[in-house]
């Protein structure tokens, strides 16, 4: 439900801290798919890993190129919902000159790729001025399109932000006073959360996309998953590649377990230990969920197309 495919190439390279890896290692490379063969190789490649990997439905942050948007769009197996991120500040030159820089620059390509294919990318707080996600919330709430951001994922971005943006409450108010919370919109990581933000969360039925494997690959902190369900906030597993190590799923809800396990999150009141079967409905069912689309549907939440995959145990092919 969150990935980059534009970071599927350089998964690994990590750095103690998000913010210095951005810096260093991710935006200098998205820089590189400005160039169009570039983007078709790599766009080839990461959907041919993802069916491999038996996931044919997602949703994913590209660069803030136009054309490589589109040359993911062309290459994808299954239904994705995708959005080129927007970033008019704050990063490489390149790729602010790439960015859209106001709403009337994304309208179009949400009417080109469609509602249920194009999704509203402010990459996160750093990266837009205010009064260009204030465009991209009142763009989110009158096309009824999905939003897709990054929220507390390190405490050193916590703090960037606040210096950033100093009238705001807190980190997830400077997203609301933009209208971009919404019950389409999908926020990764959502680690460092206050009791006002959590109840934010709730208010706006947002989604928030937990990212095991990269929380811990970045050493970003343990998402709180108990005040996550206390708040009832709806989430969903994700791979983050290329924060995540993996695009399997299957490493993804490994980790989810391990985590939480090793922290003491009950899975009821009653029972001691996170229950094996959470990672399981949390990387399928609940993730289809905020992606599923009117193609598929008619209405989103409530309806979800089955899809097989096929996995190769030692004693040879079968159905899964």
């Amino acid at each position: 439900m969150h990935i980059h495919w534009v970071q599927h190439h350089v998964r690994g390279r990590f750095q103690v801290d998000l913010m210095e890896w951005l810096r260093q290692h991710i935006w200098p490379e998205e820089t590189r798919f400005g160039d169009l063969s570039f983007a078709r190789r790599h766009a080839a490649a990461f959907f041919a890993d993802m069916l491999r990997a038996g996931t044919t439905m997602g949703m994913a942050y590209s660069s803030p190129h136009a054309d490589a948007l589109r040359i993911a769009a062309d290459a994808t197996h299954g239904d994705w919902l995708l959005g080129n991120s927007i970033m008019h500040k704050g990063a490489p030159e390149p790729l602010c000159e790439a960015s859209p820089d106001n709403a009337e620059e994304v309208a179009p390509l949400l009417r080109q790729l469609g509602r249920d294919r194009y999704v509203i990318t402010p990459r996160f707080a750093l990266n837009c001025s205010a009064e260009l996600m204030h465009e991209l919330g009142h763009l989110a709430q009158t096309e009824n399109a999905f939003v897709q951001t990054h929220l507390s994922e390190s405490l050193n971005e916590i703090r960037e932000v606040r210096e950033a943006f100093p009238e705001a409450i807190d980190y997830t108010d400077v997203y609301d006073r933009a209208g971009l919370l919404t019950p389409r919109t999908v926020l990764g990581h959502c680690i460092h959360l206050s009791k006002r933000e959590l109840a934010c969360l709730a208010e706006r039925r947002v989604w928030i996309a937990h990212c095991p494997s990269s929380n811990e690959a970045l050493n970003s902190g343990r998402m709180d998953l108990e005040a996550i369900r206390r708040h009832r906030i709806r989430y969903a597993l994700a791979s983050d590649v290329g924060g995540g190590p993996s695009h399997s799923m299957l490493h993804v809800m490994q980790r989810f377990l391990k985590q939480h396990r090793d922290a003491g999150a009950p899975s009821t009141y009653a029972k001691p230990s996170i229950a094996a079967r959470w990672p399981v409905r949390n990387a399928s069912v609940a993730a289809k969920k905020p992606v599923t689309s009117s193609r598929a549907s008619g209405r989103i939440l409530f309806y979800y197309r089955a899809r097989q995959a096929k996995s190769r145990p030692n004693n040879g092919w079968r159905n899964s």
